[in-house]
């Protein structure tokens, strides 16, 4: 199953399909035409996410959910756009005018607050204390380390930020990229743990 993500801005609309661990099977894009009546840009929504199914070589059938951001103010328990002043939108019901051409599970929320979302990042410490690596340092462990090292990472493990301190020692590269493996298996426990609150509250 894919996932469809379209992001609706004044001038243009990107649409793209990704794969359960996010990663960009195809995309599609078409021209906002901001000033025409608001159920043609929600039917070439469809068609556009119908187009970039077929480029990812798959159906409609395939779709798990769509996930539409707003450059306004969304509900999105009730799928309708309340306010958006690109567009010139007002109480707009997108989700039900969306699932007319396409029966699927239809999700609108701002489009910050989705791209928040999206990119998922998470940090931790790390740190060698009595010479043994040690994930997450409380004070206790913190205050008397011999090196301390922290990590910003994405949810595909790429670093986002890292800085490292020899605070009782220097430490060797070797001893930097065991922290900086022990700091991706915390990033990596607490995504998992964000995504499930996420699930419980959304």
């Amino acid at each position: 199953m894919v996932y469809i993500g379209i992001d609706v801005g004044g001038t243009g609309v990107q649409v793209g399909v990704v794969d359960k661990h996010g990663h960009i099977l195809a995309k599609d894009s078409f021209p906002t035409g901001v000033g025409r009546p608001y159920q043609e840009m929600i039917r070439d929504m469809a068609d556009c996410t119908r187009s970039a199914v077929a480029k990812a070589g798959l159906s409609v059938e395939d779709i798990q959910s769509i996930g539409v951001g707003i450059p306004g103010l969304a509900d999105a328990k009730t799928g309708n756009v309340i306010f958006c002043t690109n567009l010139g939108w007002r109480d707009i019901p997108l989700r039900d005018e969306f699932q007319r051409h396409l029966d699927k599970p239809v999700y609108i929320d701002n489009d910050a607050t989705v791209a928040g979302l999206a990119e998922s990042v998470a940090g931790v410490s790390a740190g060698i204390v009595d010479n043994t690596a040690v994930l997450d340092l409380p004070y206790s462990e913190d205050s008397r380390a011999q090196v301390d090292l922290n990590c910003m990472m994405t949810e595909q493990g790429q670093l986002i930020e890292i800085q490292g301190t020899g605070e009782g020692r220097p430490f060797t590269v070797a001893e930097q990229q065991a922290l900086v493996a022990l700091c991706a298996k915390g990033c990596g426990e607490l995504l998992a743990k964000q995504k499930e609150i996420l699930g419980e509250i959304l």
